[in-house]
């Protein structure tokens, strides 16, 4: 069932790094110690990658945050959204990541224990503050994105995408063919917004979370970052507003939110 907020609104006001402001409305705040929300398995978390002998497959994943990244240490691991119980039921993790000596946060995606070649964490090069190096910095209104495609084919065009504030961000290593094909698992695990199984919490805010089942160019990420959604675009499967309750514009069958701590 569906549960309400209690103690994570706040009514705020996201504001780009331009000081433009996007909307007027709530955000859900995790406190980085024990603060998720937990959405029953379902369509929307399945990112089923296309391994070898399976169809293609594609996803975005899209989602506002202000991130506090206080009191971190080095190699510290803050995660947005994440799908798998434990270690051996790990589909993928979308996080932030402190590294020593970069201007901000790394982004970064984790495809589980689905390819052939294991797991693999795509991540963008070290971030210096250039557009094409952001990364995403502490207590600032950032947009993330994830996008990845995928023909089913262990050798050829395969490539995993990350975006902030509607910028490509340059890549660490190859984002084609690494490990083969990143195949995501598609266990029957919760998706979790600010934790991971192995308690990987976020600290800060988030807005407005977006998981399509389609490969978002990179103008439709850029000029439709601010807008809002009616809920009945193509090929969007979940949406999470966190504008009133936890199933706020959830689309139909993108499973219940529940609160954690």
């Amino acid at each position: 069932s569906a549960g309400t907020i209690v103690d994570g609104v706040g009514v705020g006001t996201i504001t780009n790094n331009d000081g433009a402001a996007i909307r007027n409305g709530y955000r859900l705040q995790f406190d980085g110690t024990d603060d998720f929300i937990s959405v029953s398995d379902g369509a929307q978390s399945r990112l089923s990658m296309g391994d070898a002998g399976v169809s293609a497959n594609n996803f975005s994943f899209e989602a506002w945050v202000y991130h506090d990244g206080v009191g971190a240490s080095t190699n510290d691991v803050h995660s947005i959204a994440a799908k798998g119980a434990n270690s051996a039921n790990f589909d993928w993790q979308i996080y932030l990541l402190d590294s020593a000596g970069h201007a901000n946060w790394t982004l970064a995606f984790y495809d589980g224990l689905g390819g052939p070649g294991g797991a693999t964490d795509f991540t963008m090069a070290a971030p210096d503050g250039t557009a094409a190096k952001m990364g995403v910095p502490d207590n600032t209104w950032t947009h993330v994105a994830v996008t990845y495609s995928c023909d089913g084919n262990t050798s050829n065009n395969n490539d995993t995408k990350l975006y902030v504030n509607g910028i490509a961000q340059t890549m660490a290593g190859d984002p084609d063919n690494a490990n083969g094909v990143a195949a995501v698992s598609t266990s029957a695990t919760a998706l979790t917004f600010g934790k991971s199984y192995a308690g990987e919490f976020y600290k800060g805010y988030m807005d407005d979370i977006r998981i399509w089942s389609d490969v978002r160019s990179a103008n439709e990420i850029l000029y439709n970052k601010k807008a809002a959604l009616r809920g009945d675009e193509q090929n969007l499967v979940g949406h999470w507003a966190l504008d009133n309750t936890l199933t706020d514009n959830v689309v139909p069958g993108s499973g219940a939110a529940q609160a954690g701590e």
